[in-house]
This record gives structure tokens, C-alpha cells and sequence, in this order.
């Protein structure tokens, strides 16, 4: 008759615990493995891209309007920060390839938000004309006569097959500052569009293009302004422009 001898439990617990460390190691192998792997072809891929390209800016380039009139405005003008779609409010340079498509380059951008740049060139644009007693930009700590306030509305560049456009739409309200009466306040609500073609398919001409449409709007803009504001001067002589 076969006699089995009972094994001491301390041996017992010994081999529980050398397999228990043998199967830990044996997954700790199978886990470290596809992670070096990871990291190493990471490794591979950073040395052979190099660094990443630079990011190039642009910005709007264009001579302010010229104005035939004489003669000082008695009004100062503050152009406030526009507001801007949600599809373009980046500095990120837009653009359309397709219907209810919008994307955006990576490597190329605008130096400022359009909702930023805009009225700075309009502001420039308006002081340049000299018929007024002083513009200045988003600085509400200073009195002014007039307001200008707007909406960068659409500013991306158009693809189509044949050719590129540079795609800009703005409107803008002018606002007396200092009328009671609110539904007098709006001198004019106005909506500008402008499109101009680019001359090759890159950023540097989309910039080229949105100067040219920049310039267009901005004149029609200024326009606009000093017709409106000669009736008020005309409505007031002894408020109305000073003659040199």
C-alpha cells in the first residue's frame, strides 16, 4: 500500500510565490517590449523629420485712400475692436476648397486676428484723409464725437479649380456718441463685399489679394463716413468744418 506524505506548508507557499514572480516578470516582458518598440521608431521618426517648418505671417499691405476735399471736421473718431464670425476668429489663414468645407493652414497665418487688423487699417485709412480732428483706435478711456463699430464677416481665401480669391465682407455702423435719442444714434448701417483673385495659388498671393480687397472696402468705407458726416456739418454751421 502506497503511503503519501503530506507536503509542510512553508514549501508549499515557497513555490506559490517563484511561480507568482515567474508569470509578473514573464507580463512585464510582454509589456516593455511593444513600448521600447514605440519609442524607439518615435526616436526614428523625430531624427528623420527634423525640426518643424517654420510659420510664416502676412499681413495686409496697401496705400490708404486719397479723399478730393477740404476743409477739417470738427469730429473725433474712435474705431473700436470689431466683432468677427466664429469661422474666422484665429490668426489662422482660412480657406475654402469645397460646399460647407472650411479649414486652415497650419504653417501659414495672418500676423493678427482680422478682427484686430481691420479696424487698425481703417482707422489709418481715415486719418489719412486729414478731414478730421483726430482717429484713434479701441481706447474708449478718450471722448470722441463718433464710433465706428463693425463685424469682420467673412475673411478666407475661396479655392476653385481655375484660380483663388481673396474673400472679405464687412459691416460697419457709424454712431454718434453723444445722442440721447437711440434711434438716432446709428447714422448708418452698411454691408461691404469684396472679391479679388489671386494671382497664384500660395498664401503670399492670397495676402496680396485680401490687401487689394482691403484697399477697395476701406475706400468705399471712408467714403461713406465723410458723406455722412458732411450733412451733419452742413446741418450745423457753426459746428461744421473749418476751412485752412
Amino acid at each position: 500500500m502506497t503511503t503519501f506524505r503530506r507536503i509542510p506548508q512553508r514549501i508549499t507557499q515557497r513555490i506559490s510565490q517563484r511561480i507568482s514572480q515567474r508569470i509578473s516578470m514573464t507580463r512585464f516582458r510582454f509589456l516593455l517590449l511593444p513600448l521600447l518598440l514605440l519609442t524607439a521608431l518615435a526616436a526614428g521618426c523625430a531624427g528623420i523629420g527634423g525640426p518643424p517648418p517654420d510659420i510664416n505671417y502676412y499681413a495686409l499691405e496697401y496705400d490708404p485712400p486719397v479723399i478730393d476735399a477740404r476743409g477739417v471736421f470738427p469730429f473725433v473718431l474712435r474705431v473700436d475692436r470689431f466683432g468677427i464670425s466664429p469661422f474666422y476668429d484665429s490668426n489662422r489663414i482660412v480657406y475654402r476648397d469645397a460646399d460647407f468645407r472650411r479649414d486652415a493652414y497650419i504653417y501659414h497665418r495672418w500676423w493678427a486676428n482680422p478682427a484686430e487688423m481691420v479696424p487698425h487699417f481703417l482707422a489709418r485709412d481715415l486719418e489719412a484723409t486729414g478731414r478730421f480732428r483726430s482717429v484713434f483706435v479701441f481706447d474708449r478711456n478718450l471722448p470722441a464725437t463718433h464710433v465706428i463699430e463693425g463685424t469682420v464677416e467673412t475673411f478666407y481665401e475661396r479655392d476653385e479649380p481655375g484660380k483663388w480669391w481673396a474673400a472679405l465682407t464687412l459691416r460697419i455702423a457709424l454712431i454718434e456718441a453723444d445722442e440721447p435719442d437711440v434711434s438716432r444714434r446709428i447714422l448708418f448701417q452698411r454691408s461691404y463685399t469684396e472679391q479679388e483673385p489671386c494671382e497664384r495659388k500660395t498664401p503670399r498671393a492670397l495676402a496680396a489679394a485680401m490687401s487689394g480687397a482691403m484697399a477697395r472696402a476701406s475706400k468705399a468705407i471712408v467714403g461713406d463716413i465723410h458723406r455722412r458726416l458732411q450733412k451733419t456739418a452742413d446741418a450745423d454751421p457753426e459746428g461744421g468744418a473749418s476751412m485752412p
